[in-house]
């Protein structure tokens, strides 16, 4: 959903530097976190919620719903709407399951949470990551060039870790 943005470009192009720090700690914890290091515990689960909520803030960036008048969408960015809302697409299942999880087994306390069996508790934070970097590839393309930071020029996937 397209939202009327009153914000100058100068505070778009500065919020852009903080999406791409937001992204840069998703891929980041993405990696340490399947490298299984760190085995359970306070650390591990830690990490786990903070990569959450970062790709959650990234979904809810991509695909703004119900955005508040401060909420930083990508639409804010993007001239020709209708093509990026062809190009970026539906969630796939994968990132609609990681939105309803995050609501209910981080952000609330929910006694949704009872029924999740612990094989289910895992999160792929490769395949997640790799979703969202395509998304953000496809927000790099159509978005305009004039709102984004200097973390955005050149070759700025280089800061980031494979995935």
């Amino acid at each position: 959903m397209a939202q009327i943005n009153s914000r100058s470009e100068g505070e778009r192009r500065e919020a852009s530097e903080h999406l791409h720090y937001e992204f840069w700690m998703l891929v980041s914890l993405a990696r340490i976190l399947s490298s299984g290091s760190l085995g359970p515990g306070v650390i591990s689960n830690g990490l786990i919620e903070s990569f959450t909520i970062h790709a959650r803030l990234l979904l809810d960036f991509f695909f703004d719903q119900n955005p508040r008048p401060d909420d930083v969408v990508a639409t804010h960015y993007i001239t020709d709407l209708a093509a990026w809302e062809k190009y970026r697409g539906d969630q796939s299942d994968l990132l609609k399951k990681l939105d309803t999880r995050v609501g209910k087994e981080i952000a609330h306390l929910t006694y949704g949470r009872l029924d999740i069996a612990p094989q289910e508790k895992a999160y792929d934070f490769i395949a997640i990551a790799k979703e969202l970097y395509s998304l953000m590839e496809h927000f790099k393309e159509c978005a305009d060039q004039d709102m984004l930071g200097d973390s955005w020029r050149g070759n700025w996937a280089a800061m980031l870790p494979d995935v």
